[in-house]
């Protein structure tokens, strides 16, 4: 859904495409609404399965919203 509502955002200044801009958005708002899966401040092989598997979603959101343009 963040993915999605990225790409929609105006972006006449910038050279970042809109998927690139819409894994970052998905990524930090995954990140500070979310949080992590495991418990503490250590990074684990589960940090690096939930940022692929965000940054993976929002990508798709992404493009779907490229293509219904």
């Amino acid at each position: 859904m963040v993915g999605y509502l990225a790409t929609l955002i105006p972006n006449k200044k910038s050279n970042i495409h809109p998927l690139v801009a819409s894994a970052i958005f998905g990524l930090l708002f995954a990140k500070i609404v979310f949080g992590d899966w495991d418990r503490g401040f250590q990074f684990t092989y589960l940090d690096v399965v939930y940022g692929i598997m965000v940054i993976f979603s929002a990508v798709l959101g992404g493009m779907a919203s490229l293509t219904t343009k």
